[in-house]
């Protein structure tokens, strides 16, 4: 996330452990790697078993929601959540609490496959991060999905629309 748009927009500088050799070190070439995985970074959330919320549906997909209007690869999603009150609509946070799963799909998912298909976002890697699954685990629901049930579900449904 440092070396993403949500770390400051340039890549942190790779600094070298002395303790290793140069064949266990981050190389150039790897640093290059991960400047350039990271720069499809779209966004991020971090689940903490200390601050429930984090490890809620609705927060999730509101969280998601805002920092991928703001990543620079997705600002036609920006664009189209400014003009379409009916997404913005679908993605507040009080939708987000009705219906986590119905606002990913129509607030996040449905759009971004219609930018795509219209070549308004380009075809390429978007990463989300979501870190702390296990600790989200300790916030289970007595019923319906945890974030892990419910992130691989809708990940199947993302690559089917």
């Amino acid at each position: 996330v440092e070396r993403s748009c949500f770390g400051g927009g340039k890549p942190s500088e790779i600094k070298e452990d002395p303790k290793f050799t140069s064949s266990s070190c981050i190389t150039t070439s790897s640093g290059e790697n991960l400047n350039l995985l990271s720069s499809h970074i779209v966004a991020y959330h971090f689940c903490q078993a200390d601050n429930a919320p984090t490890c809620l549906l609705p927060e999730f997909v509101h969280s998601i929601s805002t920092q991928m209007s703001q990543a620079p690869q997705l600002s036609p999603y920006f664009q189209l959540l400014q003009s379409d009150q009916t997404i913005q609509a679908r993605l507040s946070l009080a939708s987000c609490n009705a219906s986590p799963s119905q606002s990913l799909v129509t607030g996040i998912l449905e759009p971004l496959n219609t930018l795509s298909s219209t070549g308004k976002i380009p075809a390429s890697m978007c990463i989300i991060v979501v870190d702390g699954l296990c600790e989200a685990e300790q916030h289970r629901p007595d019923h319906g999905d945890t974030l892990a049930s419910f992130i691989a579900s809708h990940l199947q449904l993302s690559l089917n629309l």
